[in-house]
């Protein structure tokens, strides 16, 4: 007799794959890059505004006092105006004062030094007596004191601004 026919070995368990972790969630990361992307395109708005506001880019011509303003200073007395240019400018008026006056321009630091020794020899700029007439002077970005004396120890002066007093960019 023969032997037995050997049995046919038993088919092996196919092999199952390890499972795999879900892919990423593709929407979940384009959420994310999308809110940066928003977040980073506002922050340069933001600053591209604040920077345009600090340069004084959009204001090329301010009216610092207006047309028909009229000021009495006493004898040996002032008026301050003071203002701040955020780039050079021409300031310029018209006037007419009843008793003349002189014009000063000023740093702080001149107009603190103006203040209290009544001095106006470190002045950036000055007009001389003006009775009827305009004047203009060229100043830097920066804060700034036009002084406007009485240079009479006995009479005041009436002025009157018979255009504006404005500052213009140039």
């Amino acid at each position: 007799m023969s032997a037995p026919a050997a049995a046919a070995p038993a088919p092996r368990p196919a092999k199952t794959a390890a499972p795999r972790p879900p892919p990423a969630a593709p929407a979940k990361k384009r959420g994310r890059i999308i809110w940066l992307l928003v977040f980073v395109v506002a922050a340069v708005i933001i600053l591209a505004v604040i920077a345009a506001t600090q340069l004084g880019a959009s204001v090329n011509n301010v009216t610092v006092e207006p047309n028909g303003t009229t000021w009495v200073i006493p004898p040996d007395h002032f008026q301050d105006v003071s203002f701040t240019l955020s780039k050079p400018a021409s300031v310029q008026a018209s006037l007419v004062a009843s008793n003349g006056v002189e014009v000063y321009a000023l740093t702080p630091t001149a107009y603190s030094s103006f203040q209290s020794s009544g001095s106006t020899t470190t002045a950036t700029w000055a007009s001389g007596p003006i009775s009827t007439g305009s004047f203009s002077v060229a100043l830097g970005a920066g804060s700034w004191h036009l002084d406007f004396i009485c240079p009479s120890s006995g009479v005041g002066t009436t002025v009157l601004f018979t255009s504006s007093l404005t500052a213009t960019a140039t």
